[in-house]
């Protein structure tokens, strides 16, 4: 059941594009061409944990403290509890943000994963909101924002980089003890197809039938204390010159976005996390599970909850810094998951290499939140949205509180693909469906499992897996996942694949109602082919392969981006 208690006619009118006043002088874009003033409007924050799954927030059940600063900006703010991400992987879930556009129509999550470029008469929510009159600014933790010239940056002002996977960086591991530092290049070291075959069977006798059920008893000594305090001077450092940017900014309105992104390869973290973590966790390599840890499911979810709880304490300590800043107050901050990751179910870790590639609900189920300022008192918008919404609405979101949404570019591109989730919750007007979009990869003991009659049609054997693209739509409690042309790996074959999942009754995935369900295959069908009718109206071409010098590609690689051709990817 949905929830809402929505004030939008709002008295604090600055909260409310629609409804704030525009009195003032005018400015000018870089053109000369008069624009809106920007007085009134709001700030905005928009930061993404990246990597992160949904049920590990403390939120949604986890017993262990890892979300104390999101679980408040949701009690107060506007809490979408069935939000659900563009797409698996980091760069195409971002592109869709970023833009308003699916990632199929942006050619950018086809075979291989190669095109990471965006077309050029793509315009990103920087861009629009620089030309609105907005301050944007970028601090980013992942690859795919800089070092990866992914156009991602465009319409920022200033954008920095905080990622550093070669280097250590000094401030995170200054005076650590020995045996936690590391060669990140050896971060690529992943199982081999045999090993992962034992591994998946280890999984399926540790977890059973029921995966995310599996949850041990969670001692008392293993509840998270808070981690802030250990972080304070960490962090002043780390973001000293966003706050330093942002209170130049003048009488402008700014747009910030952060990729809060501690993934597993890649971990920073202040010095007193780090000796806190090398008992707590009982690991000597920060940086990536260690080969021992793929058949502990417990540690692989201990560490996965400390990347959580290190990017809420992270947000936390900057929503307190621009908050308390004088003239910073009216700041809406949303927050969202890009994708999440594999602990074992489907026999999968986030170290299973076609992992990030399979749109199972652990995998897209995103948590997101939209918080306004204090300013709005009992007239904050507020309430728990239980409906299905596309993270890729999140651009237009954020161009109608950034008083965009009117722009012909955005009106073009929501006529296509979405709206804003906040006049979606005020017109009570919610998609027949929501799509998410991916390359998937299944393995031959999935096909097996869900659909055993093309296991035998196609005698396909354990070294058989599928890959194409798919679509996956959910209607009510249905979850749709169609893939028209997927192919047998190393075969001419193509075969069409359809899974139906009861995301209610089997959250885990595991029973295919497609055969018992054809009405409801049949609504789904038409919405892909309506999805494909709106896809064909604004399709990019695919640009060309990015090619990386040998310190990029060496990067990728450490950072599980990118693998050996031995590997098989």
């Amino acid at each position: 059941m949905r929830c809402v208690l929505l004030s939008f006619g709002i008295a604090a009118s600055a909260l409310m594009p629609g409804c704030a006043d525009r009195g003032g002088a005018s400015s000018t874009d870089g053109t000369g061409t008069a624009r809106p003033s920007t007085e009134g409007l709001p700030n905005i924050v928009f930061a993404v944990y990246d990597n992160t799954r949904f049920d590990r927030y403390s939120i949604n059940g986890n017993l262990r403290n890892t979300t104390p600063f999101f679980d408040k900006l949701a009690a107060e703010g506007i809490y979408l509890t069935k939000a659900i991400a563009p797409a698996t992987w980091t760069f195409p879930s971002h592109a869709s943000m970023f833009t308003g556009y699916r990632n199929h129509q942006l050619k950018v999550d086809y075979e291989n994963s190669n095109h990471l470029v965006l077309d050029s008469n793509v315009r990103t929510i920087a861009q629009i909101l620089s030309d609105r009159g907005y301050l944007t600014v970028s601090y980013a933790d992942h690859p795919h924002f800089g070092p990866v010239n992914s156009s991602l940056s465009r319409g920022f002002r200033f954008f920095d980089i905080l990622f550093n996977p070669l280097q250590t960086p000094s401030l995170a591991f200054s005076n650590v003890p020995d045996g936690i530092l590391h060669d990140r290049r050896e971060a690529v070291t992943r199982p081999t197809a045999a090993e992962n075959l034992e591994l998946r069977k280890g999984y399926r006798e540790k977890l059973g039938d029921s995966p995310t059920e599996y949850v041990r008893p969670i001692p008392e000594s293993e509840v998270f204390p808070p981690i802030r305090p250990l972080m304070d001077d960490y962090l002043s450092q780390r973001y000293a010159h966003m706050m330093d940017v942002l209170k130049a900014r003048g009488d402008r309105p700014f747009f910030l976005f952060l990729n809060l992104h501690n993934g597993p390869r890649h971990l920073t973290t202040p010095v007193e996390n780090a000796q806190w973590l090398l008992e707590y966790l009982d690991c000597n390599n920060l940086g990536r599970m260690n080969p021992e840890s793929f058949n502990d499911i417990d540690n692989a979810f201990l560490k996965s909850d400390y990347i959580i709880a290190f990017c809420d304490a992270t947000l936390e300590a900057i929503h307190e810094w621009i908050t308390e800043t004088p003239g910073m107050e009216n700041t809406v901050f949303i927050v969202a998951s890009d994708h999440g990751q594999a602990h074992g179910e489907h026999g999968e870790t986030v170290y299973y290499k076609h992992a990030f590639s399979v749109p199972w609900e652990y995998m897209v189920r995103a948590p997101a939140v939209i918080h306004f300022p204090e300013s709005a008192g009992s007239q904050r918008p507020s309430g728990r949205i239980d409906e299905w919404v596309s993270l890729n609405d999140l651009f237009f979101t954020i161009a109608e509180i950034g008083d965009a949404v009117s722009t012909p570019y955005v009106k073009r591109v929501s006529d296509l693909n979405g709206a804003s989730i906040l006049a979606r919750i005020r017109e009570n007007r919610f998609d027949e469906f929501v799509v998410s979009e991916s390359y998937m990869v299944v393995s031959y003991d999935e096909i097996r499992e869900l659909v055993p009659e093309m296991a035998g049609r196609y005698q396909l054997n354990k070294d058989d897996d599928l890959a194409g693209n798919v679509y996956t739509f959910y209607k009510d409690q249905f979850k749709f996942t169609y893939g028209p042309q997927v192919r047998i790996i190393g075969r001419p074959d193509f075969v069409e694949l359809t899974l139906l999942f009861d995301i209610e009754a089997d959250p885990l995935e595991t029973r295919n109602l497609a055969r018992e369900r054809p009405d409801v295959v049949k609504q789904m069908m038409a919405f892909w082919r309506r999805h494909r009718e709106l896809e064909a109206q604004m399709t990019f071409d695919a640009l060309p392969a990015l090619e990386f010098d040998d310190a990029t590609a060496e990067m990728l690689k450490a950072t599980g981006y990118s693998a050996d051709s031995s590997d098989g990817d």
